[in-house]
């Protein structure tokens, strides 16, 4: 397990890596669906070493503590001579399997959410750009706390009422949604925006949160969790997913050309392989509200690496934008320490 600051960290690490693949994603002319399928099915090779590396460790670890517990039934002063906590935790260790089954069939169906979440959040970059769909897909920043309340009971905190407008408002406005529009297209809205690509967003957003809270509630509670394997896992879903989505459609499309492939494989690495090693690992330490705030933090990183490679300097009002969503997670991260230092406190005076 990991400590919050850590998961803090790798979550922040995540949102960078989440902005940069939108930025390749709008580079790549291609199928959305097919890029949603080729993103996930690459991954899968570059996580299947370190799978195999997983494995072969329970493995190694599993004969270890079998070989003990053997030789402390040969013992002469026979096994209850080995009892204590080191031998429970080396017979658990011994008895524990690979990987949970509900963690493989949570990865398994949160794969299917993810997949979904890709198509539409392609779709949406297609029809409405990057900048929108990315605004879209964070109504993640209201679903997830919804559901924790929902299946767990956890109720949101009263501050979220301000601080998740506050934080939209600032991701609309780093969005460009406040430039002038050039035209409206055919089955736009009256802004301007096609009404296709605002509802592929929005399903996309809650594809993204289903498949957050599915990871966080069936992660393996072990001592050598198997982060590579459940993404693998996740990564095979969904690519089959979203591959089986662009035949039926009749979208599927192969890469030809050098570009083509290097494009998919860069994105297959840092927004599938870094993106999700880095949030998977985090749900595990930090809360759905505090990981959906920093998720938020994507729109930022997306700014100024668009300044930074691009050249594309941002307006007063996408710089007002980034000031309103670093306030909103600061204030957010604020809120959640000092409610983890209450429950400690009060854990730690034993009242109920």
């Amino acid at each position: 397990m990991i400590s919050r600051t850590q998961g803090i960290l790798l979550m922040v690490l995540g949102t960078m890596a989440l902005a940069a693949s939108a930025s390749i994603i709008a580079a790549i002319d291609g199928e959305p669906l097919s890029v949603a399928a080729w993103r996930c099915l690459f991954a899968v090779p570059m996580l299947a070493p370190f799978a195999w590396w997983e494995y072969r460790r329970h493995r190694i670890a599993h004969d270890r503590s079998r070989g003990e517990r053997r030789s402390r039934e040969r013992s002469p002063a026979g096994p209850e001579a080995h009892t204590g906590a080191g031998s429970a935790v080396t017979a658990d260790a011994g008895t524990a399997t690979f990987i949970p089954r509900r963690t493989i069939i949570g990865a398994t169906v949160a794969g299917v959410a993810l997949g979904a979440d890709y198509s539409f959040y392609n779709v949406a970059i297609e029809g409405i750009g990057p900048g929108l769909a990315t605004v879209l897909i964070n109504l993640q920043l209201v679903i997830l706390p919804l559901i924790a309340w929902a299946v767990d009971g956890v109720r949101p905190m009263r501050q979220l009422a301000v601080i998740v407008p506050l934080m939209l408002f600032g991701v609309i406005m780093t969005a460009g949604i406040f430039a002038p529009s050039a035209s409206s297209a055919p089955g736009a809205s009256g802004t301007g925006v096609p009404l296709s690509g605002v509802l592929a967003g929005i399903a996309a957003g809650a594809g993204y949160a289903t498949y957050l809270a599915i990871i966080r509630r069936t992660a393996p509670t072990t001592s050598r969790p198997a982060p590579f394997t459940v993404l693998a896992t996740v990564c095979l879903s969904a690519g089959l997913v979203c591959l089986l989505g662009a035949a039926v459609s009749g979208r599927l499309s192969v890469p030809h050309t050098a570009p083509e492939w290097g494009w998919l494989l860069a994105l297959a690495l840092i927004g599938q392989v870094i993106t999700y090693l880095c949030f998977n690992t985090a749900m595990t330490a930090i809360t759905e509200t505090a990981s959906s705030t920093l998720m938020l933090l994507s729109a930022v990183f997306a700014l100024a690496m668009a300044a930074i490679f691009f050249g594309e300097l941002p307006t007063v009002w996408q710089l007002v934008g980034c000031a309103l969503i670093l306030a909103g997670a600061w204030w957010a991260s604020m809120l959640a320490a000092r409610h983890a230092r209450a429950v400690r406190r009060l854990h730690g005076t034993g009242k109920p």
